[in-house]
């Protein structure tokens, strides 16, 4: 599972190598929104210093509060941008949260 913060930067390590069929892979994620079914594709570098034991990215999203699915492929393409750039094979998919702070919220007590 993921745990993000909304507009803060989050980093987020992934053991993506284990399932990777390809040297030096890059990663697309696709992020479905659990309740409207909207989905987006975005690219992230792995900073890792030994991605074949973890893969470390730097999520930074401008998304609404709630429960989304997230979906990784793998590519031979720097900067993946949709799913023909990749293999079109699924290497990882989870759940993410996402939290927004700046949201009010009152106690029902007042």
């Amino acid at each position: 599972m993921i745990y993000i913060e909304k507009n803060i930067e989050s980093t987020v390590a992934l053991t993506l190598g284990d399932s990777s069929l390809l040297i030096n892979p890059y990663f697309l994620f696709e992020i479905i929104n659990n309740f409207t079914l909207e989905s987006f594709f975005i690219s992230y570098p792995d900073l890792s210093g030994y991605p074949e034991r973890y893969s470390l990215f730097h999520f930074d999203l401008d998304i609404a509060k709630g429960e989304y699915t997230y979906n990784v492929y793998e590519s031979e393409t720097p900067n993946p941008t949709e799913l023909s750039d990749t293999t079109e094979i699924l290497i990882e998919t989870g759940i993410m949260i996402v939290n927004d702070d700046t949201v009010l919220t009152t106690d029902i007590y007042l």
